[in-house]
């Protein structure tokens, strides 16, 4: 793999699935990855897995305690980040939830837009800084083909009537939204911003949904394998020979589906909503 060693990536959703795999891929090839983790019990197997299975890898891993369903945990990891680590090469918003019922995180926001989207918008802010102290740093936002549909600016909690699908949808639609509008504004620093769509993937992301839902991912998903090829194609291609803020799919740029995820002034009314829910919720 080029490109990754020496680099210093913040990985979110890195100890299953298609971040599994691409986490020990990185780390063999030398990158020092900080990997937020919910449970340490996950976060040390997979350590303990890269020691026997790649005894002469490079890089290497740093678990960071991190809950995404609590956004003070989230800034209490990003400050853990800043103390320990003096630059950034490239941070992965590759965590993620599809959530069947209503639920809410530990803040009384719907989970699936704090994990999906105000979580990472968090991340990039409170470590945009880190990232301009790298020669040319890069956000790889996770998002997916099921992105269709608009923006539902007045209820972006579905509250009034709950739809897990319309959740989920709108979330990948707005982390598409998002990364074109962040390419605007932020590339004057040097940040380069990218969305990518892995594929269907055989994971644990439907685990919250029936037996049917679970079958069809388990029948038609590809490997976490091929999964994660385009999340390491961004990672190891210089940004001179990526399309920023463009999505992903293949490990080519692809167009989306609607004309909605171009509409940056969308983009930027949704980008207005998170900073509202953020320092609504804030100390």
């Amino acid at each position: 793999m080029k490109n990754v060693d020496g680099k210093v990536i913040l990985f979110t959703g890195g100890t299953s699935g298609l971040g599994r795999i691409a986490v020990k891929q990185l780390v063999v090839n030398g990158a020092k990855v900080l990997l937020t983790i919910r449970d340490n019990v996950k976060g040390q197997k997979l350590i303990e897995e890269l020691a026997t299975e790649n005894p002469s890898k490079k890089g290497a891993i740093e678990l960071i305690d991190c809950d995404f369903n609590s956004l003070d945990s989230v800034r209490s990891a990003c400050s853990k980040v800043k103390e320990t680590t003096s630059k950034l090469d490239a941070i992965v918003n590759n965590a993620g939830t599809w959530n069947f019922e209503f639920s809410e995180s530990h803040d009384g926001i719907e989970n699936t837009l704090q994990v999906n989207v105000l979580v990472p918008v968090l991340i990039i802010n409170e470590l945009k800084e880190l990232l301009q102290k790298s020669e040319s740093p890069k956000v790889i936002n996770t998002a997916s083909a099921l992105h269709q549909g608009e923006l539902n600016l007045d209820d972006l909690e579905f509250r009034n009537n709950f739809s897990g699908f319309k959740a989920y949808r709108q979330s990948k639609l707005g982390i598409i939204l998002l990364t074109r509008l962040y390419q605007k504004k932020i590339e004057s620093d040097g940040i380069n911003f990218f969305s990518q769509h892995p594929g269907l993937v055989n994971t644990g992301l439907v685990r919250k949904g029936g037996w049917l839902a679970k079958q069809f991912f388990k029948v038609f998903g590809k490997s976490p394998q091929k999964g994660a090829k385009t999340l390491l194609h961004l990672l190891e291609t210089p940004s001179n020979k990526l399309k920023g803020g463009e999505y992903y799919k293949n490990c080519k740029a692809s167009k989306t589906d609607t004309k909605t995820s171009y509409n940056i002034e969308l983009a930027q009314k949704l980008e207005d909503a998170c900073m509202e829910f953020l320092v609504t919720k804030s100390d």
